[in-house]
C-alpha cells in the first residue's frame, strides 16, 4: 500500500475498514527504526513512509521484529521490510514421480508429472 497507515489518511481508513473485519493489522510499532522511510526520491527531495506489512492476530504476535533493509544492493527507490519470526517452517521436498504410459513401451513419449 502506497500511503501512509494514519486514520487521517482517507485511503488507509478504507484499507483498515476492510482488513479489521479480518483481524489484520499493519506492524509499523514493530519497526526497530524512529526514522521510517521506505521510499526516497532525491530529485524531488521527497521522502516518506509508505510501506508497510500486514498480519493477522493470529500471527502478529510470532513476530519478533520488523526491520528496514537499507543496503546498498538495493537499486529501488522503496526500502524493503524485512520480518523475523518466532518459528520455524519445515519444508519437504518432493521429487517428481516418473509416469511411463503403457503406449511407451511400444515407442511412445515418457512425461512427468
Amino acid at each position: 500500500m502506497n500511503f501512509e497507515c494514519d486514520m487521517n489518511n482517507a485511503s488507509y481508513r478504507e484499507c483498515f475498514n476492510l482488513l479489521s473485519r479480518f483481524n489484520i493489522y499493519h506492524c509499523d510499532d514493530l519497526i526497530d527504526d524512529d526514522l521510517c522511510v521506505t521510499y526516497r526520491n532525491d530529485k524531488l527531495n521527497h521522502s516518506s513512509f509508505i510501506d508497510h506489512v500486514f498480519f493477522s492476530d493470529s500471527v502478529r504476535h510470532r513476530v519478533i521484529n520488523v526491520e528496514l533493509c537499507d543496503s546498498g544492493s538495493n537499486l529501488s527507490d522503496h526500502v524493503p521490510l524485512v520480518t523475523s519470526f518466532d518459528f520455524q517452517l519445515n519444508v519437504t521436498r518432493t521429487v517428481p514421480q516418473v509416469i511411463i504410459p503403457t503406449n511407451a513401451l511400444l515407442g511412445g513419449a515418457i512425461s512427468l508429472a
